[in-house]
């Protein structure tokens, strides 16, 4: 099992703001607290929940030749995973799911967004959608999942609920965001739900256009799949991240301290200290502050398909092959 270091490292680099312009989302709240002085970052890193994972290649469905691809290519893989634990739904499912590639040898991070709808083989379970795994058998079992049907690497993890979510928007002051006609009634309708799971009280959008929105707000927007289908929702999720980050950029360092200690006790992940602090050194060191985003599969390579529930369809030689072909060799 995988020991979490609990080993404090200070490094002499002072954080720059265009640092967090390329930290996606949350994954951003477990980096950054290696720039707090040792005996915060200590206290800080106690709040976070870390959790081990087997990390044999074996039990976590990673071939000989995808862990030689990964170590050939310099290339780090964690999985985010926002679950829809504490919202409307009740079973849990890992309603987003984003690949974080952290690219050493070509100094840049990579955010991929899979389908959630996508047919694949979970492992025990047989062929259910992608989502589907993380109700069965938790963020172990997703990265069994993702490991198994597209080739990769994946030993590491962030998690947080949509609770989480709300809260860290609302604790931020809210997030702007550009709001086209189609998507308020929508959106208006998941607010509603949200309210109502919630007993929260969050008011519906007035209209379109440029706007701050609340955590409830940002949350329904975020989850509006029938404005572009699931297409368009991984789209306004990757908005609703930038903003995120965006809104880091213009917080002060005392701020950000007191943030990180309300919220990171909300956030899973299998990350120990010292990957934290190397992997923010890293960033910093080479000045890395481009994020590249993209959602796989492509519309236009595979089929969608309603039997008892609705299913994303692809050949699946030939897709775990683009994606090991995107992720590892940049194709």
């Amino acid at each position: 099992m995988k020991k979490n270091n609990k080993t404090t490292y200070k490094y002499s680099i002072k954080p720059k703001p265009q640092l967090f312009n390329m930290l996606i989302g949350l994954l951003l709240l477990s980096f950054i607290i290696s720039f707090v002085p040792n005996k915060s970052t200590y206290n800080l890193y106690s709040n976070l929940t870390t959790v081990p994972i087997d990390d044999d290649n074996e039990a976590l469905e990673i071939t000989d030749a995808s862990a030689q691809l990964g170590k050939e290519k310099g290339k780090k893989n964690i999985l985010f995973i926002g679950s829809d634990e504490g919202t409307v739904d009740t079973h849990g499912r890992s309603d987003s799911m984003i690949l974080i590639t952290i690219d050493r040898d070509n100094k840049k991070i990579k955010a991929t967004s899979f389908m959630r709808d996508m047919l694949v083989t979970i492992p025990d379970f047989g062929e259910h959608n992608l989502n589907h795994a993380y109700a069965y058998g938790g963020a172990e079992l997703l990265v069994k999942t993702f490991n198994y049907n597209f080739g990769l690497d994946i030993k590491d993890y962030v998690k947080v609920d949509f609770k989480t979510f709300i809260k860290i928007i609302d604790k931020l002051g809210g997030i702007d965001i550009d709001i086209q006609s189609n998507e308020v009634q929508v959106t208006n309708t998941y607010i509603r739900s949200i309210n109502k799971f919630n007993k929260s009280s969050s008011s519906e959008l007035s209209g379109a256009g440029l706007q701050t929105l609340n955590g409830v707000q940002a949350l329904a927007y975020s989850r509006n799949r029938f404005v572009g289908s699931d297409y368009g929702r991984t789209n306004r999720q990757r908005k609703v991240l930038q903003a995120i980050t965006t809104k880091f950029s213009h917080i002060d360092y005392v701020e950000i301290v007191k943030f990180l200690v309300d919220v990171l006790p909300e956030v899973t992940t299998t990350l120990n200290i010292a990957e934290i602090s190397d992997l923010t050194a890293w960033a910093v060191i080479n000045r890395v502050n481009t994020l590249q985003g993209t959602y796989l599969p492509k519309l236009e390579e595979s089929q969608h398909i309603k039997t008892d529930e609705y299913h994303i369809v692809v050949n699946k030689e030939a897709f775990k092959k683009e994606v090991q072909n995107y992720i590892f060799y940049d194709r």
